[in-house]
């Protein structure tokens, strides 16, 4: 197994991780270590708990995805270089998906709660 091979190995097991993470999400309390952590989701509970609720499943599949996709590149018949970059690829733009619409639905529900507090007051 070349020094590529292991290291496409290792960033296939890299989505082990975020479906562990995805997992943990709808139970994490809200914190500056672990999770979504943005304006919006540090600044209400209530937005916390929904974006959490609502990504963490993505974050598994995901995570699901960068495993099978990094298993299915190690067999495939494509040069080291080639298969490390196209999963590398895959690895970067799912995580800025998740980072984008996860940031974008929480600034929308903070708009709401905030909306809602200030018609409640």
């Amino acid at each position: 197994m070349s020094g590529l091979q292991v290291a496409l190995l290792i960033l296939a097991l890299y989505g082990l991780l975020f479906m562990v993470l995805g997992y943990a999400m709808p139970r994490l309390e809200p914190n500056r270590g672990t999770g979504i952590r943005n304006r919006a989701t540090l600044a209400d509970e209530r937005v916390w708990r929904e974006t959490h609720r609502r990504y963490g499943p993505a974050f598994s599949r995901y995570g699901a995805a960068v495993l099978i996709s990094g298993l299915m590149f190690l067999m495939l018949p494509l040069p080291d270089i080639a298969a490390v970059g196209m999963h590398l690829g895959l690895i970067v733009a799912g995580f800025a998906w998740l980072r984008w619409g996860s940031s974008r639905y929480a600034r929308r529900r903070l708009a709401y709660h905030q909306q809602q507090d200030a018609a409640a007051e």
